[in-house]
């Protein structure tokens, strides 16, 4: 690695928040790489067509759209933090509704769960943009945005080694 992206990679893992958010973000991007890649095949497994697997699709992403603004508005009235803990409990939620579903039916309360997650993701992506350095922003996501996919170099294979 050259001087300078060593220069960044100390800049931005040096705030608190920063460092914290990336740890956070590396668990969930490895225990999500696990199974994401096979969910489809899960989701065909419980019984579901593929119709039925794109439906549940919509739903998430649509769900997902729906918590963007309110996560925003509430992240600015009780602040960034309180919204990043409250979504984060949701994100834990979501995998253990989806390991204890027996029928494809039972997925959607862990979309709906995922999506009600989802309302951190402007609390989460100010609290990240407020904490890095100004001067080098770009070149500091990119820095995050590495470490925290890195995980996924492996999971995918670890998981289908464990499906």
């Amino acid at each position: 690695m050259s001087d300078s992206m060593l220069s960044v990679m100390k800049e931005v893992f040096s705030n608190r928040n920063v460092m914290v958010i990336t740890f956070t973000t590396s668990i969930y991007s490895f225990f999500g790489g696990l199974y994401m890649t096979f969910w489809p095949l899960y989701l065909l497994e419980l019984g579901a067509t593929a119709e039925i697997i794109g439906i549940l699709s919509m739903i998430s992403s649509t769900a997902l759209l729906l918590f963007q603004l309110p996560g925003g508005i509430l992240a600015d009235k009780i602040g960034r933090r309180k919204v990043i803990v409250y979504g984060s409990i949701f994100r834990l939620l979501t995998p253990i509704i989806y390991m204890f579903a027996k029928s494809w039916v039972m997925v959607i309360p862990g979309l709906l769960c995922s999506a009600m997650a989802s309302i951190y993701m402007p609390a989460f992506s100010a609290l990240i943009t407020e904490s890095l350095p100004t001067k080098s922003r770009g070149a500091a996501f990119g820095a995050y945005r590495m470490i925290t996919m890195m995980p996924r170099v492996v999971t995918v294979f670890l998981g289908g080694v464990i499906m």
